[in-house]
């Protein structure tokens, strides 16, 4: 059984509040100071992810990103770049995100010579 540690744990715990050893609940998660930078999908947006940095996440919480990766996609001409993160979440998933940024176009149309 491979959670047989785990179990026992839980099992330990819970003997210990039935039997009110315990004035807390040694289940719960312990409630920590926010280490987080900022919010991971705006980050991503703004194409301004740091290997290293902890971003919080809405739904999977805070997370510690450990690798980024930055492309230029199109060709021949460079019409956008995407920037990939891998992330590891505290609650123990590690995810790939990525985020697409075309760049800038310019409206500007070179002199043609009139026909007449």
């Amino acid at each position: 059984m491979a959670d047989y540690t785990y179990l026992n744990l839980v099992a330990e715990a819970l003997t210990s509040i039935a039997i009110r050893r315990v004035t807390e609940n040694p289940l719960r998660l312990k409630q920590k100071r926010p280490t987080t930078i900022g919010d991971l999908l705006s980050a991503l947006n703004k194409q301004t992810v740091v290997k290293g940095h902890t971003y919080r996440h809405p739904l999977l919480g805070d997370g510690k990103v450990i690798h980024v990766d930055v492309q230029e996609v199109g060709r021949p001409k460079v019409k956008g770049r995407v920037i990939t993160a891998t992330v590891q979440f505290e609650m123990g998933q590690t995810c790939k995100l990525s985020s697409y940024a075309g760049l800038p176009t310019s409206n500007k149309r070179s002199p043609r010579g009139r026909k007449l």
